[in-house]
């Protein structure tokens, strides 16, 4: 997919939309593309400006100043003795009251572009209808009241995939924080309760578009992962949050899935999907070898000549796959093929309770790690609580349409028919950016979202081998492809 054709997808979205679009729209998605934009320029500023600062205060051009100071002021008679500490002092000011200053305000930046994105696209969003299914599990993040290291993966349907996660961790945590609250709490905001989410995804660990995030995306493929020393220290200097990895790295669109398609005829021997694209391994295998590490369990090496030549060969695959599909064209995917039975509780949606209504429903045995020989900060490691639980969080969207003329899709039927039915899209962000209507009707119909959510014991994955590790992943997301069809299946409109 092109640079061109990826931002109309993902950021605009189908031009058919723009038709129901009031001045009012226009203007309020305006003023909110400014905002985000705002943040993003703003924190780039702040991080450059501290970078500078710190440049000045500490290493070799602050040892340099301080020579040059000081030969300069030892050559002046009278002024130089007095004069000398000058320099010293004002930089040793800026390093103990203007940096900690900088940091408590990226931090709080980054705070509001949170919980202010949230805010605008799911949160006050009239025209969202958010679902988790009858059979998910309860995300379990926090044990008394203290977040704990937690792992989640999930399909990657939207750009606005971050945001619909961020909202569902933000609503479960026990510490519900405002913009008021992040504001108020500005000079101690490094020791504020929140619930700390980081996503882990194309190269970097952060919950915020840092210029860095992009630039990562234009110079590296699929493929690119984060080492375990760096995210172990990120754990041990950021402290107990909540990791979130899209294995697939891409969006899932119809050009996308089409390539896959065709590798899928070409390589008969590669595992077959239809609502997921393939996972990539090396970001999840990394932070599972972290997390062995930090419960002191020793993973299984691959020494098998067999095994080492089956993983050489899926990287080579991995690789054509991410090649192959950055060429290629545009939008959306669905699979009309009969799923494997799987049981999950079917979703009885009514027209107007759709319509009308927003809804969202939730239904281990975590301990304290206490580690040792880790690092040089005790105190540090014994506060890492790891969850014994890793969470697979399954994402679909729908539109609800009304139709004069139209197919029944969710019964696989080509009789023309009257009436609603639900189409799966890739909500843009301009599309989620939209102001919600007080009242959903046919001319401005909710965007519908599933959510299901399942957990598994990481405890009996953190001694697997790479290629074991990479097979449990693979059949993990073999149950999503057929979870998504499983789900489609299940709803009723009435």
């Amino acid at each position: 997919m092109t640079l061109a054709d990826s931002i109309e997808t993902n950021v605009i979205g189908p031009r058919d939309q723009f038709k129901e679009w009031t001045l009012k729209d226009w203007i309020t998605v305006g003023c909110r593309i400014i905002i985000i934009f705002k943040y993003i320029v703003l924190q780039t500023i702040l991080l450059g400006f501290r970078q500078c600062l710190i440049w000045l205060t500490e290493g070799r051009v602050y040892e340099r100043g301080i020579r040059i100071n000081n030969s300069i002021w030892r050559s002046i008679p009278i002024l130089g003795s007095s004069c000398i500490t000058l320099l010293p002092s004002l930089l040793g000011k800026l390093r103990s009251k203007l940096i900690p200053f900088l940091n408590n305000l990226i931090i709080m930046l980054q705070l509001l572009y949170q919980y202010h994105v949230v805010d605008m696209t799911f949160k006050n969003n009239n025209n969202v209808r958010i679902f988790i299914t009858g059979q998910s599990d309860t995300l379990q993040l926090e044990e008394n009241n203290q977040q704990m290291t937690s792992l989640l993966v999930a399909n990657h349907r939207s750009l606005v995939d971050y945001f619909l996660i961020n909202y569902l961790l933000q609503e479960n945590s026990t510490n519900k924080l405002t913009k008021y609250d992040i504001f108020k709490n500005f000079r101690n905001i490094e020791r504020l309760e929140y619930h700390k989410t980081n996503f882990i995804c194309w190269g970097s660990i952060s919950n915020f578009p840092f210029v860095k995030f992009f630039i990562n995306i234009f110079y590296h493929d699929e493929n690119v992962g984060i080492s375990p020393i760096v995210l172990k220290e990120n754990i041990l200097q950021n402290g107990n949050q909540t990791f979130v990895i899209f294995p697939e790295v891409n969006i899932m669109s119809t050009e996308l899935a089409l390539v896959q398609r065709k590798i899928n005829q070409e390589y008969s021997y590669t595992t077959k999907f239809y609502n997921v694209l393939y996972p990539r391994f090396k970001t999840f295998v990394n932070i599972i070898d972290v997390f062995a590490n930090l419960k002191n369990v020793k993973r299984q090496k691959c020494t098998n000549i067999f095994e080492n030549g089956k993983n050489k060969l899926n990287e080579k695959l991995v690789n054509i796959i991410g090649n192959v599909s950055k060429s290629h064209l545009r939008n959306n995917c669905t699979r009309n093929n009969n799923p494997q039975s799987v049981s999950t509780q079917g979703l009885n949606l009514g027209i107007d309770f759709l319509l009308k209504n927003k809804f969202i429903s939730e239904n281990s045995n975590d301990q304290s790690l206490n580690l040792r020989g880790v690092s040089n900060d005790e105190k540090k490691m014994k506060t890492i609580i790891l969850n014994d639980n890793l969470y697979n969080i399954t994402i679909v969207y729908y539109k609800l349409n009304y139709t004069e003329k139209g197919h029944d899709h969710m019964n696989g039927s080509l009789k023309l028919h009257k009436g609603y039915q639900l189409d799966q899209i890739n909500p843009s962000l301009l599309q989620m950016l939209r102001p919600g209507r007080d009242n959903s009707s046919k001319e401005n119909p909710p965007i519908i979202v599933i959510v299901h959510i399942s957990k598994h014991d990481i405890n009996t994955i953190l001694s697997s081998k790479e290629t074991s590790l990479e097979k449990w992943l693979e059949n993990l997301w073999k149950e999503k492809d057929i979870l998504i069809d499983s789900i489609e299946n299940g709803i009723n409109l009435n």
